[in-house]
């Protein structure tokens, strides 16, 4: 069979729908010798994605603005989908083209959208209203990344039950504890004076990022600890401004630590020398680098929503993302207390080494299969 892959979000720096594309795509091309796969891209792509059945149907088309790049995948990539004369669609990223009219699996990563729409533009979420509630009615599965997600998109869109398999995302294997502290050419990149609490994800209003930058100023005032917060990642969109504007105002431009966008190597360093891995994220379809930091072996403190308390299940602390007083005193004990850290870390191990990228890609051929072969 001849399965075609949306995989636009192979192109740029990498988010976690970004790697979510990566680390799939990757490990179908390990396993699966048997289909052959044609992965649409709107431009060139560097990454060495080829091999004897997976192929790259590239499209040169001027993707420099989102509005070019959604005509791509609206009217450009359905085309091109029905001259490669493929069996099938995957598209990774919550919306299908929107003529498309062959069989479809949709990978749907959450609908915070509805949940949380005062933190996104207007004109974006009539965009998602629209597009992901056709395209989850449209397709012929739905992979939901979390059983929360699988709930959302029956509360809320009204889905059938049967129509929705939940896969989980993988961990990294690049992700594991190391020995050696972070080298001396990172600390003076970022200006990272000593022991450090991370964050590493988009800066995006739904990250809550402000909270916990006034949870830390509590713990510096309050405390006195000696600590820097690293907040590690790209802008994302929509990207929030507000986060440096509070830093500043808040007199922490000293003590507060932004990356920037980081390699997989260079967060593989900053996991395995950090005190403390912080997400109080106010909605998650998955939270994926909390699983990475706890696979590193450092001690993870998230909010209890969405899919982070059934992500984390017993190995992580976990906070209302709206108390800043609470993120600051579960933040003050795993600094102080050793016994509850070590705990952590253990738990941490285990339940990282639940997630494997080969399962799930193992689990979205056989959803390929159910479609292929019963229809």
């Amino acid at each position: 069979m001849r399965i075609g892959i949306n995989a636009r979000q192979l192109l740029g720096d990498k988010d976690g729908i970004g790697y979510y594309a990566y680390h799939l795509i990757r490990n179908l091309m390990l396993i699966d010798k048997y289909n052959e796969y044609i992965l649409f891209l709107p431009s060139y792509c560097p990454l060495s994605l080829e091999n004897d059945n997976f192929r790259i149907g590239t499209t040169r088309f001027p993707t420099s603005t989102k509005l070019f790049r959604g005509f791509w995948e609206h009217f450009i990539l359905p085309l091109e989908a029905r001259d490669k004369k493929i069996n099938l669609l995957h598209c990774l990223a919550d919306i299908s083209p929107f003529i498309f009219k062959g069989k479809l699996v949709l990978t749907i990563h959450d609908i915070s959208f509805l949940l949380l729409p005062q933190i996104i533009p207007r004109s974006l979420y009539i965009y998602y209203s629209n597009f992901i509630s056709h395209a989850a009615f449209r397709a012929d599965r739905i992979i939901a990344i979390s059983n929360n997600t699988k709930q959302d998109l029956i509360r809320l869109l009204g889905i059938p039950i049967d129509k929705i398999r939940v896969i989980y995302h993988g961990v990294n294997p690049i992700y594991y504890p190391i020995s050696h502290d972070i080298d001396s050419d990172l600390k003076q990149k970022y200006n990272i004076r000593n022991k450090f609490i991370l964050y590493l994800g988009s800066l995006v209003k739904r990250k809550n990022l402000g909270s916990l930058i006034r949870a830390y100023l509590l713990l510096k005032k309050t405390k006195h600890i000696e600590q820097q917060l690293v907040i590690a990642g790209g802008r994302g969109y929509p990207f929030c401004r507000d986060v440096f504007i509070l830093v500043r105002e808040l007199d922490l431009e000293d003590d507060v630590i932004f990356t920037g966008y980081v390699s997989e190597q260079e967060a593989l360093l900053l996991y395995n020398t950090a005190d403390l891995f912080v997400y109080p994220s106010l909605y998650e379809g998955f939270g994926l680098p909390n699983l990475e930091a706890m696979a590193c072996g450092c001690p993870v403190i998230t909010s209890r929503n969405s899919s982070l308390s059934e992500i984390a299940e017993g190995a992580a602390i976990l906070v209302d993302p709206y108390n800043i007083k609470e993120i600051a005193d579960a933040m003050y004990s795993v600094l102080t207390d050793n016994r509850l850290r070590n705990q952590l870390i253990q738990k941490g191990f285990q339940r990282s080494r639940q997630f494997s990228w080969r399962y799930t890609a193992l689990q979205t051929i056989s959803i390929y299969e159910e479609i292929l072969n019963n229809y």
